[in-house]
């Protein structure tokens, strides 16, 4: 909380009061219909950080996923405690969905393709949701995706364990929120970002907005601090998964990633080669988990020789081989290096 000023607020006695029993007016001093007091004025102030568990969620997602993390960030009431500041009460968020190559926010045809519903939880309700945690949980609520869905997107808190049904920190007090979303098994493949653009939070009156900073001090809508790393949504079929991102990379990007999904525990070899079919890099791993496999394995533009290669088009080839003893999968997709 910061003081914007001192200031002296004086009232002054404009109507006489009637005396109950008499009905006459009461007599008032003309030094005594002016009374002056000094009051000091405080700004409550809500302060936002992007959480470093933020950087470490998940960047790739099939189609049909649910509960997908987007971003967290940590909303702070920073008075001190047991002071004289004020409760504050965080109303709603705004979200901006933005296409990853152009920077432009997705339209509504778009934004309804890919997903279903997003969703307001505290970092508690996330991790029990992720691993059934006992933890005390807090869902503010679900927004489901219209045809017509305006982008961004302002999003209601509503939490029904506060007197406001919004989400409320006494000073010094802070929460934790998650992003999260369900995606259509219809969504289109398409990599996207997602930015907080504003939180709307108030103290006494709910229709007066206080200042929101970031970490810095900056208003919420010219810091940059709180846009999600690059989110993918891929196939939920085997073949149409493999792939690389981002795919060219080189110039803008030093290593792109390279990501596959097994059906079953296995072992897998991942190899890349010239178009001429010369052997340039390779990889091997005995014992990979079913699921999505997606930022284990990286290729930094050099072979196995640590030499960088040339610019061009590379063939990579992944050879699945089930635990179970099912048939055995191969696949091949291009990377495009460009130094």
């Amino acid at each position: 909380n910061s003081t914007l000023n001192a200031q002296t607020i004086t009232f002054i006695l404009d109507t006489l009061t009637k005396d109950k029993n008499s009905g006459r007016d009461v007599f008032v001093d003309g030094s005594e219909r002016i009374a002056s007091f000094a009051v000091s004025v405080r700004e409550n102030v809500i302060r936002v950080t992007k959480t470093n568990e933020s950087d470490s969620l998940a960047q790739s997602f099939r189609r049909g996923e649910e509960n997908v993390a987007l971003i967290a960030f940590e909303v702070l009431n920073p008075g001190d405690p047991g002071s004289d500041a004020n409760t504050v009460n965080i109303d709603s968020v705004v979200l901006s969905f933005r296409d990853a190559a152009s920077g432009l926010e997705l339209n509504s045809a778009a934004f309804y393709d890919m997903l279903e519903s997003v969703n307001l939880v505290n970092w508690a309700k996330y991790k029990q949701i992720m691993s059934g945690l006992a933890k005390p949980p807090l869902d503010f609520g679900t927004t489901e995706i219209s045809e017509n869905e305006e982008n961004p997107l302002q999003i209601d808190i509503n939490d029904v364990t506060s007197s406001t049904g919004d989400l409320q920190l006494i000073p010094g007090e802070k929460d934790t929120i998650v992003v999260l979303v369900n995606l259509k098994s219809s969504a289109t493949n398409r990599s996207f970002t997602v930015e907080l653009t504003d939180v709307y939070a108030y103290d006494v009156e709910a229709g007066i907005h206080l200042r929101v900073e970031d970490s810095e001090g900056n208003l919420l809508g010219a810091s940059d601090e709180f846009v999600s790393n690059r989110l993918t949504v891929i196939p939920d079929d085997p073949k149409e998964t493999f792939r690389n991102y981002p795919n060219p990379f080189g110039r803008d990007y030093d290593e792109t990633t390279i990501i596959f999904f097994l059906e079953n525990d296995s072992e897998v070899k991942l190899r890349i080669f010239t178009l001429t079919g010369a052997l340039v890099r390779s990889w091997q791993f005995d014992n990979l988990s079913a699921g999505l496999i997606d930022g284990q394995v990286k290729w930094d533009g050099r072979n196995d020789r640590d030499v960088r290669v040339l610019n061009g088009v590379y063939l990579c080839q992944i050879m699945i081989t089930p635990k179970n003893g099912a048939a055995g999968q191969t696949y091949i997709t291009k990377i495009a290096y460009i130094k």
